[in-house]
């Protein structure tokens, strides 16, 4: 307490001592507040300011415990609180105190302080107060890791594993926790009594007595052994002494602190251990692959027997050497091996094996190449694993190895095979893909990417069946592959389906991949065969079909008379019809032209009868109808109806014209054989009734023709006709050769029908190729003369009618008499009305000068004898 009621009765000094005072005030290494009667701040110092962390603006004039009680919410704060509040008040009635205790700076930092309140008293009168805070926060925080590190080490101490004691240098153990206690079998009591020689093997107090001299003599300052205790029950028990001598802060002795391990269970092991090292050596002496070990300073410990007899190195001399030396049996060199690698790993070395490969435990496997083992090298397949020891530290290796000389001779045929295979897998003209035993896409061959559309990208992974056979072939897709994944090979032809959704027909092979009887896969092997589909579709259609008129063939039709020969298809009506002057046309006109008349009254049988009706060609001009559930009368009123349509069509060379014949099946017990023959026989009745005014229409249509082509008038062959007859009367010829000479005149060029006609029409002269043309139509007349049984009398008249009498005509070079007589007479008088009536490239002659031209080629073209007829025969008309 401060009592400033003194008389000051020299201004100077009191100015002086405050100056000093307000100094003292400022700078004071503590926190220091000066308060007024309310309690409220009035002045404080910077080290207060720097202690709670606010500043003189942030807290003057407030209450002290508003600025380091404040805002904290819970009870205990509001009990501090209401403390500050009852300090404030007794150091402003006069009494100072001091005390510890937490204060909080702002943002309710805490700080430890001991606080001193002490009240300001002038003239006898309080008129505010100090608080000084001393910061004791490190003081504290040292102490709290004092206790906590006390409170540690006490844990650990009485916790511990191993056991823990605290001796004197005599030897008498002062303290120990519970796991020492443990070990020994004595209470602490009991050990304090007892020297440590007293259970301590005997076999161990010598070394444990000169080492724990040395440590009191300061000669060292720790030791660790391994020694034997002998326990209160008697048991000798393994522990791991570790000793250290603890000194006073000037050196002097303090005390010793004792470790013991107990490594009883260790120490067994390690018998243990080296009975196990022993007959593992044993073991792997007899190990049926070759076998070797070294330490980690890469010398030999083991060799065993496999490895003599396959490097023809004895045991004795490997054991023990180093330096590389159990290489050379393998290598014929010194260098680092698989072993070496293991004990120090050499990336550079992983280019000297074929393939190698590290595990996380360090082991190694490698494929090698000795060139000095067995005949011509060997291969082996080498594992080299670290040896270690208990803790974990490597100590040595191990390394063992098989010959894969035969197995690798093997693998390299199986590669050899698999590229065989893979080369035909990709390069097979069938599309094939590789699947699994669930359908899934592995793998596929270009063939398959070209025939289907999927590249491997595509559909790996994906299910064969969804892909190529969607829809309603899924369910085939599916009953096929799960047969071939049952190990069922199978063959078949089908539908399968593109990328685009184009159907493609393929053969398929399907063929399990067995591995040890499993199946593990399967090959689909499909081969386009949409050609030969088409091809054999193509012959199907031809083994039903005439090519040339497309209606259906003999074969079908027999076919479909046994099929249809049922009751329920009565009335069964045949028609049997056969093309008229269809050899006509062939002889005349060529089989092309013959073929176009099939093709023409096809046509017209396709647009007569109905869909239902069967129509075929039976071959030739021969041609049959079928017509189920029809009686005789509905066929008869198609025969009219197809002559009718003929009739329309009209046509060249000649009209469309058929006979047909009608019969039909009424009842079940009819014979169908009876019924087509009777059906063939109407027919042939119906043709040779119809022949006649048949042929007469076939004539009739050619000399049209011939008319329309050549242009000869009707005039030219008037003129002809009275010619011809003219000299056959005047050479005495009968009715009938007058008849046949005037039938002649008018048929000798109906061969021309056949002649293109730009030829029989061109006005000039003829090259030589055309005129090779035009002289075959005497041939051509012939073969239709041949064919009309009305014309065949003049048929070799037609032939012979440009025919010399030198011998210099066509087409055969018959000469004078051998010439028929008619077509001499046609020669002359063709020739005559040529000459007199003109042609367009030549000029028209005169009487005189055709007459003159005859008697000219008298000998050499035409007959002398009648031409000097058929001259006196002009003269007389002329006259008349």
């Amino acid at each position: 307490m401060y009592n400033t009621s003194q008389s000051k009765n020299e201004t100077g000094i009191y100015i002086t001592e405050n100056k000093h005072f307000e100094a003292l005030f400022k700078n004071a290494s503590d926190a220091i507040i000066y308060f007024d009667l309310e309690n409220r701040i009035v002045e404080v110092n910077s080290k207060f300011l720097e202690l709670f962390g606010y500043s003189i603006e942030e807290i003057k004039g407030r209450k002290i415990e508003d600025i380091l009680l404040s805002d904290l919410g819970d009870e205990t704060y509001s009990y501090e609180y209401s403390i500050a509040v009852e300090t404030s008040k007794e150091i402003l009635a006069g009494k100072a105190n001091s005390f510890e205790t937490i204060r909080y700076g702002k943002g309710n930092i805490p700080v430890n302080v001991i606080v001193k309140g002490v009240p300001v008293i002038i003239d006898d009168a309080i008129i505010g107060g100090y608080g000084i805070y001393t910061d004791i926060t490190p003081q504290k925080q040292v102490e709290s890791a004092l206790k906590e590190s006390e409170a540690r080490y006490r844990s650990f101490f009485e916790n511990a594993s191993v056991g823990i004691g605290v001796s004197n240098f005599a030897g008498f153990i002062m303290n120990a926790n519970e796991a020492l206690c443990r070990f020994l079998g004595y209470s602490l009591e009991e050990l304090s009594k007892i020297h440590f020689t007293e259970f301590t093997h005997k076999a161990d107090i010598e070394k444990d007595l000169a080492l724990h001299n040395s440590l009191i003599n300061g000669e060292i300052s720790s030791y660790v052994m391994d020694k034997r205790y002998i326990r209160k029950d008697g048991q000798v028990v393994w522990g791991r002494l570790n000793i250290s001598i603890i000194r006073e802060i000037d050196g002097e002795f303090k005390y010793l602190t004792t470790a013991i391990e107990n490594i009883d269970e260790r120490k067994c092991a390690e018998v243990a251990l080296k009975e196990s090292e022993r007959r593992l050596a044993d073991i792997i002496d007899f190990l049926p692959d070759p076998t070797f070990v070294i330490d980690k300073d890469s010398k030999v410990v083991l060799w065993n027997r496999a490895v003599e007899k396959i490097t023809g190195v004895k045991a004795e001399d490997m054991l023990g050497k180093g330096n590389y030396e159990y290489s050379l049996p393998f290598h014929n060199s010194r260098r680092p091996i698989l072993i070496d690698m293991v004990l120090d790993y050499d990336k550079k070395m992983e280019t000297e094996y074929k393939y190698i490969k590290r595990f996380n435990n360090d082991s190694l496997i490698a494929e090698v190449y000795s060139p000095f083992l067995g005949e011509g090298g060997s291969y082996l397949w080498v594992k080299a694993t670290p040896l270690r020891d208990i803790d974990g530290s490597i100590v040595g290796a191990i390394e063992s190895f098989r010959d894969t000389t035969e197995r690798h001779k093997s693998e390299k045929e199986l590669i050899y095979q698999k590229q065989c295979f893979e080369t035909l897998f990709k390069n097979s003209f069938e599309a094939i893909t590789l699947l699994d035993r669930n359908h899934r896409v592995i793998d596929l061959n270009s063939e398959f990417q070209n025939l289907f559309g999927y590249c491997v990208g595509d559909i790996k992974g994906k299910n064969i069946d969804s892909l190529l056979a969607p829809g309603e072939r899924i369910t085939e897709a599916k009953e096929i592959t799960n047969k071939v994944c049952s190990g069922q090979p199978v063959s078949l032809e089908t539908i399968r389906y593109s990328k685009a959704g184009r159907p493609i027909n393929v053969q398929i092979k399907g063929v399990p991949v067995t591995i040890e009887n499993e199946v593990v896969g399967v090959y689909g092997i499909y081969d386009d065969i949409t050609e030969r589909k088409l091809h054999e579709e193509r012959l199907k259609y031809l083994g039903m079909h005439d090519v040339l008129t497309t209606l259906y063939n003999r074969n079908y039709f027999e076919e479909t008379l046994r099929r249809i020969d049922t009751e329920r298809q009565l009335p069964i009506s045949i028609i049997i019809g056969d093309v008229n002057g269809l050899k006509l046309v062939n002889d005349a006109f060529g089989h092309n032209e013959g073929d176009k008349l099939l093709k023409r009254i096809a046509k017209v049988f396709k647009k007569i009868c109905r869909a239902e009706d069967i129509v075929c060609r039976l071959g030739g001009d021969e041609f049959a109808f079928i017509f189920p559930k029809t009686d005789e009368y509905v066929a008869e009123e198609i025969c009219n109806r197809i002559k009718d349509e003929c009739h329309r069509a009209g046509g060249e060379p000649i009209p469309l014209s058929v006979a047909f014949g009608v019969a039909t099946k009424k009842l079940n017990t009819d014979n169908m054989l009876d019924t087509l023959k009777e059906a063939e026989e109407r027919m042939y009745r119906n043709k040779l009734l119809e022949s006649k005014s048949s042929r007469s229409s076939i004539i009739l249509s050619l000399q049209k023709t011939l008319s329309e082509k050549t242009h000869e008038t009707d005039q030219h062959c008037q003129r002809l006709k009275e010619h011809a007859v003219t000299i056959g009367k005047a050479i005495g010829l009968t009715v009938s050769e007058l008849d046949e000479l005037v039938l002649l005149t008018t048929l000798h060029d109906v061969g021309k029908v056949a002649i293109p006609e730009h030829i029989l029409q061109k006005p000039g002269p003829l090259d030589d190729e055309e005129w090779e043309i035009m002289k075959k139509h005497t041939e051509i007349g012939h073969r239709i003369a041949q064919a009309a049984p009305e014309l065949v009398p003049i048929a070799d008249k037609i032939l012979y009618h440009h025919e010399r009498w030198d011998g210099t005509g066509y087409p055969h070079g018959l000469r004078e008499t051998q010439i028929p007589l008619a077509s001499r007479i046609l020669a002359i008088v063709d020739a005559f009305d040529v000459m007199t009536k003109g042609r367009p490239y030549k000029r028209t002659l005169t009487l005189n000068e055709a007459l003159i031209e005859l008697e000219e080629c008298v000998g050499t073209q035409f007959d002398p004898d009648l031409v000097e007829v058929f001259i006196k025969s002009i003269e007389i008309g002329f006259h008349q």
